[in-house]
């Protein structure tokens, strides 16, 4: 097997296919967005919480977050049909050389 075919054994045994790490990533993302309201008020009811840079942590956060999903939105058509394409060649080129080995 050559070290990338390895490579693409590693990834697809760990459960790191392109589409689902995108779609983890997305998931991530927006799970943070839902709970940052919650994270600000209950840092804001500690004893020492309530300081004005709060909010604007809880900005930044959401900002970033939705840059996130911004971008994942533009890797979803190219980049991750030519990910899920390359793996299927890794898968094939895998499949080729594991039959080679047997005859």
């Amino acid at each position: 097997m050559t070290s990338k075919g390895a490579l693409a054994a590693v990834r697809r045994e760990c459960g790191l296919n392109p589409k689902q790490v995108i779609d983890r990533v997305g998931a991530l993302a927006k799970s943070v967005i839902a709970e940052a309201g919650a994270a600000e008020s209950e840092v804001a009811a500690m004893p020492a919480g309530g300081h004005l840079i709060l909010d604007q942590t809880r900005q930044a956060v959401e900002r970033r977050a939705h840059a996130i999903l911004a971008q994942l939105q533009d890797l979803e058509g190219d980049s991750t049909a030519a990910a899920i394409d390359e793996e299927r060649t890794e898968r094939a080129e895998d499949t080729e050389v594991a039959c080679s080995d047997l005859g």
